[in-house]
């Protein structure tokens, strides 16, 4: 599940394998269908450095995103978590 990948809801596999241009090597992801389809989903962000990353998937001006996360949770049929860090979630109020 990175953000250069394109998804493959519709396989139905489990496991997706991943050629990167930047990598010399194969990575192993879990598919979106696995994901989309798990009763309790939980994301954990941890790092002041992920801030960017964390307001782009929860601004609803966003939804043209291409992150993985906004497609999960878009398509999500189940409950979906997000837990963060006091460094990586900064609250305006």
């Amino acid at each position: 599940m990175f953000h250069d990948s394109k998804p493959d809801i519709e396989s139905g596999e489990k496991f997706q394998l991943i050629d990167r241009m930047c990598e010399s090597y194969q990575r192993i992801t879990i598919s979106y269908s696995v994901f989309i389809n798990t009763p309790i989903l939980i994301f954990m962000v941890c790092g002041h450095s992920k801030i960017p990353i964390l307001e782009s998937i929860l601004n609803e001006e966003s939804k043209n995103s291409k992150s993985p996360v906004r497609n999960i949770l878009e398509k999500s049929k189940r409950n979906v978590f997000i837990m963060c860090d006091r460094s990586s979630f900064q609250n305006d109020n």
